[in-house]
């Protein structure tokens, strides 16, 4: 009889064993899940070496294979993907900078602007073509009914000298033309000619000191609207300030030196303002 082969040591079976939650049997070389009731059935079934059969899970007889088995009971990669997921797709809160007033800085040159040309169509002795042209005309019978439209959209006008020309497109829009220059102006224009009945002539009064101070009037008028606008547009500042604080989004320090800086941009901007108005009340007093 010859002579049985060497058993393998355990630290070859350790090695050569599948990473799981198996157990190596020393006697028969079986591969089996570990528990109390398989290690009693174990103890029984035990042969000698070389007369048992091996079964389809033994050591011996497993297929082997690069892919890692998948447990149920493991859930620790559910979760990791889970809060990787979580993390990649939480927003960013946008980081508010509170010195950074562009916005109301954009608004203040805007301000700024408007009345320089409102300014520019404010004239001593009367009122301008584009003046003429921007008057509000009411059309149809009824309170209900009537439509406004600017006079530009319902005729030509051309400034010659002392008078404006209006040149009306339709015959039934002449006198809501003539009533409004009246109503808006104080404009009296000249009856149309017989063989020229589209035709306006509006003579524009002589520069009188009443004049001069009428027009005046109007450019303070314009200039006091400017700083409301102003003071608007600095409350909304403020505002904006107070829902960042309520936020947490800026600290204390901060939020003083940006208000300090609103507070001086306010202040330039409101000596300005007043500078463009003094400078046309003394164009008006002079021309």
């Amino acid at each position: 009889m010859p002579p049985a082969p060497p058993l393998p040591t355990l630290q070859a079976l350790r090695a050569s064993a599948p990473q799981s939650n198996f157990s190596v049997c020393l006697q028969c070389y079986f591969t089996r899940p570990w528990s109390l009731t398989t290690a009693r059935n174990n103890v029984a079934s035990h042969k000698p070496l070389g007369t048992q059969n091996f079964p389809r899970w033994s050591f011996f007889s497993r297929s082997f294979s690069t892919t890692q088995p998948s447990f149920k009971g493991n859930r620790g990669g559910k979760k990791d993907s889970k809060r990787t997921v979580e993390l990649n797709e939480e927003k960013t809160e946008e980081i508010v900078d509170p010195l950074d007033l562009t916005k109301y800085e954009n608004e203040i040159m805007e301000i700024q602007q408007q009345l320089r040309e409102d300014l520019s169509k404010i004239r001593p002795g009367g009122v301008s073509a584009e003046q003429v042209e921007e008057t509000r005309v009411h059309l149809g019978k009824g309170a209900g009914r009537r439509e406004a439209v600017n006079v530009g959209d319902l005729s030509q006008v051309v400034a010659r000298g002392r008078e404006i020309v209006i040149l009306v497109g339709e015959k039934e829009h002449t006198h809501s033309i003539i009533a409004a220059l009246l109503s808006a102006h104080s404009l009296s224009a000249l009856p149309p000619s017989s063989h020229d009945p589209l035709k306006l002539h509006v003579p524009i009064p002589p520069t009188t000191s009443e004049s001069r101070q009428h027009a005046q009037k109007v450019a303070s008028a314009k200039g006091q609207e400017a700083l409301d606008q102003l003071r608007e547009a600095r409350g909304a500042q403020h505002k904006t300030f107070r829902a960042l604080k309520l936020a947490h989004k800026v600290g204390p320090d901060q939020r003083r030196r940006a208000e300090k800086q609103m507070e001086k941009m306010n202040e330039n901007a409101n000596v300005e303002v007043k500078r463009i108005v003094e400078e046309k009340r003394r164009a008006l007093g002079e021309g």
